[in-house]
């Protein structure tokens, strides 16, 4: 994935995880893709979703888990180790 995909679930398919680009994203307000701007609420969204992309963003919460439980395991194997 890329740093501008949202992984949004898919609940009338099966239950899969899917990457929707924020070029698809629709607004609420003018019903146009967020990405062109046409009003001032797209625009201010757009520049949000912009400055919300981090390195941590296109982590899924299964993989955020993942890597907590990895770092718990280090830390418990380095604790038993040097006592």
């Amino acid at each position: 994935m890329t740093g501008n995909e949202v992984t949004v679930p898919v609940r009338w398919q099966d239950e899969e995880e899917i990457a929707m680009t924020y070029d698809r994203l629709v607004c609420a307000n003018c019903a146009g893709p967020v990405n062109e701007g046409r009003c001032p609420v797209c625009r201010a969204n757009r520049e949000r979703l912009q400055q919300q992309q981090n390195p941590f963003a296109s982590i899924s919460p299964a993989a955020l888990l993942a890597l907590v439980a990895a770092m718990a395991a280090v830390f418990l194997i380095a604790r038993h180790a040097l006592a």
